[in-house]
């Protein structure tokens, strides 16, 4: 069986975040086992752009955000100190 590896990038959290916000999931994560493209870290971390991972909002609770995160292939687990967005997680 081949692997197939890809980076997170801007057209695939866009991609997530239609489909998120069209389905509505209670969760919606956005996982690479790469990590993360240039692109997709700056708009987290220079800009602080927190706001393009919300994707359902409701009146007076949170609003539902797209969690980025990487997979660690050797732990099998989510690396937490990469993870964007998924606050009440």
């Amino acid at each position: 069986m081949e692997k197939f590896l890809w980076r997170a990038t801007k057209e695939l959290f866009r991609s997530a975040r239609m489909y998120s916000r069209i389905a509505q999931p209670l969760y919606s994560f956005l996982i690479s086992p790469v990590g993360f493209s240039l692109s997709l870290v700056s708009l987290h971390e220079k800009y602080q752009r927190r706001d393009v991972l919300e994707y359902h909002w409701e009146p007076g609770k949170l609003p539902r955000q797209l969690i980025v995160a990487q997979w660690e292939m050797t732990s099998r687990h989510l690396n937490r100190h990469t993870m964007i967005g998924g606050a009440g997680l």
